[in-house]
């Protein structure tokens, strides 16, 4: 993802699908699914330095790891 707002999508997405997402309002009852994914990382990645210097755009990308454990 390149900004915080679609680095957010893609949070709350992954989290969902590994089952993470916990629910705590009453109008959204917790539903429990099949863990499809696991996450690798619980933090995104960010560009190292030496990156950042040959590729200057890529100092807000960020990188999200995870495995697929069953069908989406």
């Amino acid at each position: 993802s390149y900004h915080s707002g679609e680095d957010k999508v893609v949070k709350r997405t992954l989290r969902q699908l590994a089952g993470l997402d916990i629910s705590n309002s009453k109008y959204h009852p917790e539903v429990h699914q099949q863990k499809k994914i696991s996450l690798l990382a619980r933090k995104a990645q960010r560009a190292s330095s030496d990156e950042i210097s040959k590729n200057p755009r890529a100092s807000s990308a960020l990188l999200r790891k995870f495995e697929k454990v069953s069908d989406l």
